[in-house]
């Protein structure tokens, strides 16, 4: 089982690596959009398996898949010390190992 863990986490940190090898000459507008698009996936995740993130979503009604830009992150209150102690569990992803 060990090894098998070890040989898919090798496959996907190669993939990965190559990933970045090749974005690293991407036009600065393709880097941007792909940046954004990796947020977003985030942050949907965020919002369907974190209870701290589907709350704020839903009272902030902030869709992530309706990002269009950076910009649209100012709909949300930034993440404080005091909101990480005050909320803890609440801050993890039930889907964690």
């Amino acid at each position: 089982m060990a090894s098998w863990r070890r040989s898919k986490d090798r496959r996907l940190f190669l993939r990965l690596l190559n990933d970045k090898l090749a974005s690293q000459y991407w036009p600065v507008q393709q880097q941007q959009a792909h940046q954004l698009e990796r947020l977003k996936q985030l942050l949907v995740h965020a919002g369907q398996h974190v209870p701290y993130y589907r709350d704020l979503f839903r009272r902030a009604g902030f869709n992530p898949r309706a990002m269009r830009a950076l910009s649209d992150l100012a709909a949300l209150p930034p993440l404080t010390r005091l909101s990480v102690q005050e909320q803890g569990e609440r801050l993890l992803s039930g889907r964690r190992r």
